[in-house]
């Protein structure tokens, strides 16, 4: 593949097909967390069901996305570069092995929580999280399924496709929530954690045919026992595990922010909630398309060795997205409230829940720059099979929002939009660590390379 077929031009290009799929499952997301807001406001039964929606999801970034994303396309992007044959091969492998995987999971995770259901005398709240918890376990199946797909389909340039899926996820999820608003809602929560797992499977099944339509060029092969240890398969997995140590911190304290903000008020994680999703809005709709775009021509330029086109693929996507979450992270301070009314103030959401999703917005707009960067720094780190760094400064930074979760909660009792204060903190830290890691490898292969220049001469 020649450097000339991935220019900035392309990516943008990529980036926005990847955009047009994202603001529709950004605006039926919005549309969702409308009903949301709407049928049950911020009732703590709701921040319950919210909890043990991020327990449920507690490996999605470690199987699903992110780290699989990361680790699966510079393989596939390196094995492919050899042959292309193997290549499908491999995605036959992983697929097969992360279904398996999963499901072995899930199975062992629900024996678990149900034994301790019964063997720990749980408070009446907690024993409600984990059966809401149980209830949506499943649902990481498909899920995980799907960001598999989504990486082989992006390495394919279909970026449209993976990027819209989500509006089946949102679409089942606020069709039952509509017809949940007159039953009591300690019953429509269990109901909502099943309809999760319906979300999650529609929102596989729409990437599913493009997926078979690739998987397909493997002909007899397609139906051959998969061989899960193959050479590709464990170089693929080694890189998987090295990022998942950095995740694990990260999903830990994603885990641990509803807690904490629990602990404050009742209704906090509700009120997270609600916030992280205005604040996703901008990301969701720039930052994750550039960074799905970004990743799989980085990928081919370093293995190419082409560092020119790596240098100005990262550096004109770093500038454009500055240019955009600048004026998007003013807009969360001066416009933020209006917002945040605009869209959920009505039904139980009062002017109550109004201002403290206020000032958790605050706080998280505060990182909306460094999570952006983020997106664009660590995948620029993986393209240079640099899997070390990226897990080493995610573990400095989650440390760091623990402690000052601790620091604001606990003995300062500052409340629940603290928690979203401590994540931007932490977002800047590890936004500036990954920046100078980048920094450093340039300015050493750049050293590198004078000196072979030199010494040529």
């Amino acid at each position: 593949m020649l450097s000339h077929m991935d220019t900035n031009k392309t990516v943008f290009r990529s980036a926005a097909s990847f955009f047009s799929g994202t603001m529709f499952s950004r605006l039926s997301g919005l549309l969702r967390d409308m009903a949301m807001a709407y049928a049950f406001g911020t009732k703590p039964e709701l921040a319950a069901f919210m909890i043990a929606f991020r327990f449920a999801h507690f490996f999605r970034r470690f199987f699903g996305e992110g780290c699989l994303q990361s680790a699966f396309i510079p393989q596939f992007e390196a094995v492919r570069h050899q042959d292309p044959h193997r290549a499908a091969l491999l995605f036959r492998d992983v697929c097969w092995g992360l279904a398996s995987f999963l499901t072995v999971l899930v199975v062992g995770l629900l024996a678990v929580l149900g034994a301790s259901l019964y063997l720990v005398n749980w408070k009446p709240e907690n024993a409600e999280i984990i059966q809401l918890t149980m209830w949506m376990l499943p649902s990481l199946i498909f899920i995980c399924l799907y960001g598999l797909n989504t990486a082989l389909l992006e390495c394919e340039k279909s970026f449209f496709i993976p990027s819209v899926a989500p509006v089946m996820f949102n679409i089942v999820w606020a069709s039952i929530t509509i017809f949940l608003i007159q039953i009591p809602i300690e019953q429509a929560v269990v109901i909502l954690s099943i309809a999760v797992i319906l979300a999650c499977a529609a929102q596989w099944l729409a990437t599913l045919p493009l997926t078979l339509k690739y998987y397909k060029k493997l002909g007899p092969e397609s139906f051959k026992p998969s061989n899960f240890f193959t050479v590709d398969v464990k170089a693929f997995v080694m890189p998987l595990l090295l990022a998942n140590i950095g995740i694990a911190a990260s999903q830990l304290n994603s885990a641990l922010d509803p807690l904490f903000a629990r602990y404050a008020n009742a209704e906090g994680p509700a009120w997270l909630w609600y916030a992280i999703r205005m604040q996703q809005l901008p990301m969701g709709l720039f930052a994750v398309s550039l960074s799905g775009a970004l990743l799989p021509p980085l990928a081919r330029a370093a293995k190419r060795g082409d560092w020119r086109v790596y240098d100005q693929l990262l550096k004109a996507a770093v500038h454009k997205m500055l240019w955009i979450m600048i004026p998007a992270t003013a807009l969360c301070y001066f416009f933020g409230s209006a917002g945040i009314e605009l869209f959920f103030g009505r039904g139980d959401f009062g002017p109550e829940s109004i201002a403290a999703t206020n000032q958790c917005l605050w706080g998280y707009a505060i990182g909306l720059i460094p999570m952006s960067c983020i997106l664009l720094y660590a995948p620029a780190l993986y393209a240079y099979n640099d899997y070390k760094t990226p897990s080493i400064s995610s573990g400095i930074s989650v440390t760091l929002s623990l402690f000052l979760n601790w620091l604001f909660i606990m003995v300062w009792e500052w409340g629940a939009a603290s928690v979203a204060l401590s994540t931007s903190i932490a977002a800047w830290v590890n936004c500036l660590q990954l920046s100078w890691a980048i920094h450093r490898k340039q300015k050493a292969r750049l050293a590198l390379e004078a000196a072979v220049d030199i010494a040529s001469a």
